[in-house]
């Protein structure tokens, strides 16, 4: 009988229909089921491939597939050859392979394991293995474990001693095999046993995980079960009509709410949803509330209920702009979501529509009042982005229209209201303390601010002298700072410059004619710096000072005493801070060394008394029209004219006062030429500040956009065909 194992067949398929190929080779003498070939010796199945991994090369794996193995032994056993397992071949060839010696310095040879050398179990050890497992009684009759001797009795055979666990393997006897068979079953037992050992150990292990599981979501089921218990609860509630029933139904909610947050507090507030039940909680109170509000009065009950839960609604600390403090714990929850918090869609949904419908519709600009108190006090309950919407797209809008169509001659009764007319201090400043930084920066090209200005260049530019000081600029000062001044040097200096040089003169004889216009002039010293004001005197009264002092001086019969008396009285007449200052002092000690000079002159002062000169003005001679005293004969004295040194005024100013003149729009834009890096901005004539022309200032030309091309600038002047531009014709 051959050792060789012909390869198992595939299972014979169900009949089918030959193909073409088969039916050829039946043809032939083929049967299925065998080799190619007349004898039937070649291939059985078609030659498997076997594929290397990517980047090996010959050898870096074995090449034959297990078809090709079995192919090869059925081709030896047809040859008449011994075939030999693929586990004897591998031994065989690890004998025949000749053990190499030990290789010179700098070399490396593969490690090879040491054989492990046979372990027989004793007697003992056996018996500790199987301890608690009864053998069957022909195992317990083939061994006898008293001693180190092992009597073997096995089918009728005689004693037959030797050491225990120990079995000559060159002993061939039947006793020896029937030994070997018996000890191998004892092992294989001992072994069966230590595996049910470690999955009991392992059973034991799984069913105590499990059972904590258990305990775990038994705990869960219950808490869940409470939760529900206080969701019912809260859910029949109902509140009465009276005001009463309000507060006593908000202070029940918000107990019930607390306790709730008591009951699942850090971890399981995200994890049960609490922000989210608290919210359903509240939304039919809070419903309620808005359906009924129709005047910006304040809810207290709902106020003080949403301060309680502000941990529960994600709602920041009173006063603190950050809405939002457990903003971290809620994105556990919501992460990578873009959608907003239930809260914040309570109060987008119902309490937005509410305000946005008060203020473009009842609302008077004019009266602050119950408006700044209603967003103060829901301030710190409002997501950031719902305020920033209620401040920079409902309240500013309507505060600068209000700004706009404001005018301080009007002393009118509003429609909607019973108030007189205030100036825009008194309804702007309430709101300042809610309004953005870029709202009340006087520097920045946007906000509220720059509304401000214009309104304060272009009434300045219209407002009548001798009216006085259009005292609704004062308060404006300390939240303007520089840009308060520039806007009085720039527009309201060079007014009073002229207002003074056409209806002032300095005339002894007829001086109440002329003082009003200087008194007028120094009213205006509560908006202006005292610098300033000095500068002015500098420029419009000094020179005619000198002047009349001069022709005085040197008349016929001058008395000094009376001189004396005038230079006195005007020193009275103009404020010390202004009189005192240093740009004025040497036009003093001219004026004093004038008339000591005179004095000293005696009779000659007609001849040898220099006439005034200022020196701080430009030189520019002009016939003096003032009129000398009474008896003298009237000279022509060369004088200069006065000139107040004013700021620069750039062709970017030019352009803003003609818009301002046109009532046209100048809007900064947020972008620069490509080419100059110049700031851009638009004018225009329309209320929704789109459409004009969009241009820039480079020197003293105003360059605006092609409409048709955009990337043609063309230069053009102030007048009838840019204010066609502008108007959009």
């Amino acid at each position: 009988m051959s050792d060789y194992d012909e390869p198992q067949r595939p299972a014979k398929p169900p009949a089918k229909k030959a193909k073409f190929a088969e039916r050829m080779m039946a043809s032939m003498g083929w049967k299925e089921g065998s080799g190619l070939g007349a004898t039937g010796r070649g291939r059985l199945a078609p030659i498997e491939t076997q594929l290397r991994p990517q980047g090996a090369g010959l050898g870096a794996v074995k090449e034959k597939t297990k078809q090709a193995k079995e192919e090869e032994k059925r081709e030896k056993a047809f040859r008449g050859e011994k075939v030999e397992s693929s586990s004897e071949d591998e031994r065989k060839r690890k004998r025949k392979t000749p053990k190499k010696a030990g290789a010179g310095a700098g070399t490396t040879m593969p490690r090879t394991e040491p054989r492990r050398k046979t372990k027989f179990a004793t007697s003992e050890e056996i018996r500790t293995e199987l301890r608690g497992l009864r053998l069957p009684e022909g195992i317990e009759n083939a061994f006898d474990m008293s001693g180190n001797k092992v009597d073997l009795k096995y089918g009728g055979l005689d004693a037959y001693s030797t050491p225990a666990g120990f079995v000559s393997a060159q002993d061939d006897s039947e006793e020896s095999k029937a030994r070997r068979r018996v000890q191998q079953e004892l092992i294989a037992c001992a072994e069966t046993r230590h595996g049910l050992n470690d999955r009991t150990a392992y059973l034991d292990d799984t069913s105590s995980h499990l059972v904590e599981e258990m305990d775990r979501e038994r705990e869960e089921v219950q808490r869940l079960k409470e939760l529900q218990g206080a969701i019912t609860q809260l859910q029949g509630l109902s509140m009465g009509p009276g005001s009463s029933e309000v507060t006593n139904t908000w202070r029940t909610i918000t107990e019930q709410l607390q306790s709730l947050s008591q009951d699942f507090s850090g971890p399981d507030m995200a994890k049960y949803d609490i922000y989210d039940i608290t919210v359903g909680a509240i939304v039919p109170l809070f419903k309620r509330e808005m359906l009924e509000w129709e005047s910006p009065e304040i809810s207290e009950p709902l106020l003080d209920a949403l301060d309680s839960l502000q941990n529960l609604l994600g709602v920041g600390p009173t006063g603190s702009d950050q809405t939002l403090t457990n903003l971290s714990t809620q994105a556990s929850i919501r992460r990578n979501r873009k959608t907003s918090t239930p809260y914040e869609t309570l109060i987008y949904e119902l309490w937005l529509p509410k305000i946005r419908s008060y203020i473009n519709g009842n609302w008077d600009p004019q009266d602050p009042g119950p408006l700044s108190e209603l967003i103060k006090r829901w301030r710190p309950f409002l997501p950031p982005f719902i305020f920033s919407k209620v401040i920079d797209q409902l309240l500013v809008p309507r505060l600068v229209n209000e700004l706009t169509s404001w005018k301080p001659s009007q002393t009118r009764r509003n429609r909607r209201s019973s108030h007189a007319s205030t100036t825009p201090d008194a309804w702007i400043f309430p709101w300042l303390e809610l309004l953005p930084p870029h709202h009340i920066d006087p520097n920045l090209h946007e906000g509220l601010l720059v509304e401000v200005k214009r309104k304060m260049r272009s009434l300045l530019g219209t407002h009548p002298i001798d009216a006085g000081p259009p005292l609704w600029l004062t308060p404006w000062k300390s939240l303007l700072r520089g840009s308060y001044e520039q806007i009085l040097t720039t527009r309201l200096v060079p007014r009073l410059s002229s207002y003074l040089s056409k209806n002032f003169d300095v005339r002894p004889d007829e001086q109440e004619k002329y003082q009003p216009a200087f008194e007028t002039t120094l009213s205006y010293a509560s908006l202006l710096a005292p610098s300033t004001m000095a500068q002015l005197l500098l420029a419009e009264y000094m020179p005619r000072f000198l002047d009349v002092l001069y022709q005085w001086l040197t008349s016929n019969g001058c008395l000094f005493a009376e001189i004396q008396q005038w230079y006195v009285w005007w020193k009275e007449q103009i404020p010390t801070s202004i009189r005192e200052h240093p740009s004025l002092w040497p036009e003093w000690t001219k004026v004093f060394k004038m008339m000591i000079r005179a004095v000293e002159l005696g009779d000659k002062v007609q001849s040898e008394l220099p006439p005034p000169v200022p020196q701080s003005v430009r030189d520019r001679t002009r016939t003096g029209t003032s009129t000398p005293m009474p008896g003298t004969p009237v000279k022509e004295v060369p004088v200069v004219e006065p000139m107040l040194p004013l700021p620069d005024v750039t062709f970017k100013d030019v352009v803003e006062l003609w818009c301002e003149e046109n009532d046209l729009l100048h809007i900064p834009l947020r972008e620069a030429h490509d080419q100059t890096g110049q700031p851009l901005f638009r004018i225009t004539a329309s209320a929704d500040q789109k459409g004009g022309v969009v241009g820039y200032v480079r020197g003293d030309i105003l360059w605006v956009r092609d409409k048709k091309n955009k990337t043609k600038w063309d230069p053009i002047g102030l007048g009838d065909q840019m204010l066609s531009r502008a108007n959009g014709r």
